[in-house]
């Protein structure tokens, strides 16, 4: 509860008051040009075994892969200090503009690998919030995100279909049993995903559960190829 308070009290803040980087906490934008050119990138490998230069974050073929996912691109670590603090303000402080800004960089970075592997046009699917905590938060991160990628990628966003069913803690709070369950809280009931291409769009990268059974929804969809990119991913 004192959380909740407080993250209210921030929004209220982000409001009426100047904007502030939640990074350096200087006047100006939500997280300022300065900041935002000291967040790391990751290189794009297989997420499993670290083998580096992996086309589009594709898990090889020497990994037994557990999840629905077929690779993973992270933008930087969750343990960036910059990074960090502007998906918690994104995630938590009611600072919107961040997930756009944010999104614009991974957009510029999926663009630039997709271009170099691929001739096709995926499609944009951000990862749903249940609609309970839809409406705790009054918008979802995810989509943000996604709206930044799109800006600068033009590739389609597909907002409607996939589906949370299930209310549920965050990932990392969940025992091993729990998250056994995760293949149970994703629908998709949207178009035939047959001949496309999905990118799945989250703003954090935790455990992989949510992700995986989000990914296994989507091809139930019909979807052959389900990568997801993050701006962050916790170690």
């Amino acid at each position: 509860m004192y959380k909740k308070f407080i993250s209210f009290l921030q929004k209220i803040e982000n409001n009426i008051f100047p904007g502030r980087c939640a990074a350096c906490h200087q006047t100006g934008p939500a997280i300022c040009p300065a900041c935002r050119a000291k967040i790391k990138s990751l290189p794009i490998i297989c997420p499993l075994c670290g083998q580096k230069e992996s086309p589009l974050g594709i898990i090889c073929s020497k990994c037994d892969n557990p999840y629905s996912f077929d690779g993973l691109i992270a933008y930087g670590s969750y343990e960036d200090s910059n990074l960090k603090a502007a998906l918690h303000a994104l995630k938590y402080q009611g600072a919107k503009e961040i997930g756009y800004l944010l999104g614009k960089m991974l957009g510029r970075r999926l663009l630039a690998t997709w271009r170099h592997h691929r001739g096709d046009t995926p499609i944009l699917i951000p990862l749903p919030l249940h609609p309970r905590r839809l409406r705790e938060r009054d918008y979802n991160q995810a989509l943000l995100l996604t709206e930044g990628i799109a800006t600068i990628t033009k590739w389609p966003i597909q907002s409607v279909g996939l589906n949370r069913t299930r209310y549920q803690v965050p990932s990392a709070r969940l025992g091993y049993r729990n998250r056994q369950q995760h293949d149970k809280i994703f629908a998709y009931k949207g178009d035939d995903l047959s001949n496309h291409i999905v990118i799945l769009i989250d703003d954090v990268i935790t455990t992989g559960e949510t992700a995986s059974a989000a990914a296994l929804a989507l091809k139930d969809g019909g979807t052959k190829t389900v990568i997801v990119a993050t701006m962050a991913r916790a170690s």
